[in-house]
């Protein structure tokens, strides 16, 4: 965060020192031997930052084993998430997709999470605010647990979906 910070804050302290030079100060300067150097033309020149933000996931799947009757199942693995963004404001959402099998769907609120030192799961069946920020380097923001809760409706097979990850940047 302090590195892209400070690269702005240079940038923009270049221009004005440049901008100021140009309206300030006419380019006559003495060279060598004497000869006088007159501007001649200029150039007009403009930086455009488009806004970024980028989600890396520490893995790209969890699995569920689930070897007995119906219950509470934790995912093989946590999920650590970072997050990177240039805008001045941001906030990243995961959402669940139902999990679907030859054998039928387990809906995306059979699917739980919790963030780190978070007290309960959460039903995954709408978007989750994971994090909310600010201009930030890549920086870890949710370390996620998850958890499958099964019935008795859920035939044996296996069922595959997705949990993605979305983010709103305001530049």
């Amino acid at each position: 965060m302090h590195t892209l910070k400070a690269y702005f804050l240079r940038l923009s302290i270049i221009l004005a020192i440049a901008a100021s030079y140009t309206i300030f100060c006419p380019v006559t300067t003495t060279h060598a031997k004497g000869k006088k150097w007159q501007e001649g033309a200029r150039l007009s020149v403009r930086a455009v930052i488009a806004p970024f933000t980028f989600i890396k996931l520490s893995t790209d799947s969890i699995v569920f084993n689930v070897s007995g009757e119906p219950g509470e199942y934790i995912a093989d693995k946590n999920v650590e998430v970072t997050v990177g963004s240039n805008s001045s404001s941001w906030a990243v959402e995961a959402v669940a997709t139902p999990l679907i099998g030859e054998n039928g769907e387990i809906p995306a609120n059979q699917l739980y999470i919790k963030k780190k030192g978070g007290k309960d799961y959460t039903d995954m069946g709408s978007e989750i605010l994971l994090a909310e920020g600010s201009q930030t380097s890549p920086t870890v923001t949710s370390d996620l647990s998850f958890k499958l809760k099964t019935t008795w409706e859920n035939r044996a097979g296996t069922y595959d979906g997705e949990i993605m990850f979305i983010y709103l940047a305001i530049p």
